[in-house]
């Protein structure tokens, strides 16, 4: 679900900034010039984090947090040093170190 969302996200993004809806999402003028290098320079992206709800026959998207990595970080050194001292002989079931690593890397 995520991989398809990503995309269309960006999809809006860049119809609000060819369209220039900003002042419909009440974006401050000033802060257009700024979203708009951001977008031309575009720095590649490290993390998303979705914001959903589900009622049971609908999911919607509240929001779409990119590159606000809230423990990030702290979650993939964490989980790094607990598996190495619970379970030194296996490897971590998931990979963000390895990941944050590449994509610094980029």
């Amino acid at each position: 679900m995520s991989n398809e969302l990503h995309p269309m996200c960006l999809e809006a993004a860049q119809h609000i900034i060819d369209n220039k809806r900003f002042s419909e999402l009440a974006i401050p003028a000033a802060a257009v010039p700024i979203i708009q290098q951001a977008w031309e320079d575009e720095p590649p992206a490290l993390y998303g984090r979705f914001d959903l709800t589900y009622d049971g026959e609908q999911l919607k998207l509240l929001e779409y947090n990119v590159d606000t990595p809230t423990a990030l970080v702290e979650a993939a050194i964490a989980q790094w040093y607990w598996l190495q001292e619970r379970f030194p002989h296996l490897d971590q079931f998931n990979s963000i170190d390895e990941k944050l690593l590449t994509k610094w890397r980029d």
